[in-house]
């Protein structure tokens, strides 16, 4: 990208989150009104109207991946972790809902969800500040632990670990977590 291109971005940017913050917006549709007004917003999307999806993806999906990484990276530095920090920001739901089927098969419906964001909270926590997965189970409430799976600091890596593989088209790790868990009863 040149620097002229780039101090686009950063400008085009830098107005939209400016309009989109002091606005507001109820719905995608007032979203998508303030941000087609931009020509670089429009140019994208025209690529999007005419089924160049790759331009589209470049344009868009990509910058927004690289500005995430760069606040990751202003914000923690270069290290290992943040690689991992900027994956599961990125793909956060991607995750989420990996995991949250996971308790919901392993554990029942109830609860699924606080537990769910527990992990990932103490996930983010670990690869942000080295933080070791622990969970309080004497504590006066314990609803949003995970009781039979993930339920330390290692299985969660791991969990981890089989999902960044998963993401990239490597599911060896992933399959023989399930398999691993699935030899479990639900009970």
């Amino acid at each position: 990208m040149t620097d002229t291109n780039h101090n686009s971005l950063k400008a085009v940017l830098s107005e939209l989150i400016e309009r989109i913050t002091t606005e507001g917006w109820q719905n995608r549709a007032k979203l998508i009104s303030i941000i087609i007004e931009n020509s670089y917003i429009a140019a994208s999307i025209e690529d999007l109207e005419k089924n160049r999806f790759e331009e589209f993806h470049e344009k868009i999906v990509r910058k927004s991946e690289d500005l995430i990484e760069g606040i990751v990276e202003h914000v923690f530095g270069e290290a290992r972790e943040n690689s991992d920090i900027s994956f599961l920001i990125k793909q956060y739901d991607f995750v989420y809902h990996h995991l949250e089927q996971l308790f919901t098969k392993f554990e029942g419906h109830a609860c699924c969800v606080d537990k769910t964001r527990t992990v990932l909270a103490r996930l983010l926590l670990n690869k942000a500040c080295g933080a070791r997965i622990e969970f309080d189970y004497n504590g006066e409430w314990t609803y949003h632990i995970p009781k039979k799976i993930l339920t330390s600091h290692d299985a969660v890596i791991e969990f981890f670990d089989a999902m960044i593989n998963l993401y990239y088209g490597r599911h060896e790790k992933y399959l023989a977590m399930l398999i691993a868990l699935s030899g479990r009863s639900k009970s």
